[in-house]
């Protein structure tokens, strides 16, 4: 494994445990105070957020609170009232990737 290849995992692995911490708080609302940051915004993201927006996002960060956990685990966790789609750690862990590889993005209108 490289070098690339162990930061990457690691991070993953970060991700993956604060999911859990937040799942398994006794008091969900101490998870709205918790926060994990995924990555600084890529230059990519920059042009297309401010060709869209017209908002500078440069030094930015994506990052991934507590409380948005609880979100997707209540509306599409295992038992989720919308779906589950996101009914495994894993699932919500991708958000890492989908953000890193996006294909495209727009304004909602």
């Amino acid at each position: 494994m490289n070098k690339l290849e162990d930061l990457q995992n690691r991070s993953r692995i970060e991700l993956l445990n604060f999911i859990e911490q937040i799942k398994n708080l006794q008091d969900s609302n101490i998870a709205s105070k918790l926060n994990y940051q995924l990555h600084i915004v890529t230059n990519r993201e920059e042009i297309d957020i401010m060709t869209l927006t017209g908002i500078d996002v440069k030094g930015y960060t994506h990052n991934l609170s507590g409380g948005s956990v609880n979100h997707i685990n209540i509306r599409h966790g295992a038992n989720g009232v919308h779906d589950d789609s996101m009914a495994f750690t894993e699932d919500i862990a991708r958000i890492a990737f989908v953000l890193e590889n996006y294909h495209s993005v727009r304004c909602k209108s």
